[in-house]
């Protein structure tokens, strides 16, 4: 559910049952909560002062919007130079659990909303070739920029 389009209608919706005055349990609220932490940016924008105090949102969802909404203004250059830094500091991690995915993935999102802009840069990173996983931040771009 929480990965399926969601139209500008149904995330309205999805506010009122989180914001309204009905009783939700804390299950149904996670799931409303998760489905809008998966929508785009610009259809949360409008509801941003209600779901920042939204009784129904946890914190991580919460946290999730708010750096999609801080996203918004931010140029696609601007998100990929980021996403290179955060790619070249954690090359030399030895496992995926010190990788911040949630970052990566958000900085993807702002980047794709710049539609096919970009599609020269990924080409390029997807046609280097890694010989050594273990120090290269290409690793984990590569990884990113083929979502």
């Amino acid at each position: 559910m929480q990965n399926l389009a969601q139209t500008q209608e149904t995330v309205q919706w999805l506010v009122e049952q989180l914001d309204g005055p009905g009783r939700l349990t804390q299950a149904t609220c996670d799931r409303i909560g998760a489905i809008l932490s998966h929508a785009d940016a610009r259809l949360l924008g409008p509801h941003e002062s209600r779901l920042m105090q939204c009784r129904g949102m946890d914190g991580a969802c919460r946290k999730v919007v708010r750096e999609k909404l801080r996203l918004l203004p931010v140029a696609g250059e601007a998100c990929w130079e980021e996403l290179e830094r955060l790619c070249q500091r954690h090359k030399d991690d030895r496992d995926s659990g010190q990788f911040d995915f949630r970052r990566a993935r958000l900085l993807v999102e702002a980047i794709s909303r710049e539609g096919d802009r970009h599609a020269d840069r990924v080409l390029s990173v997807l046609a280097q070739k890694i010989d050594d996983f273990k120090g290269d931040p290409l690793a984990w771009l590569e990884i990113f920029v083929a979502q």
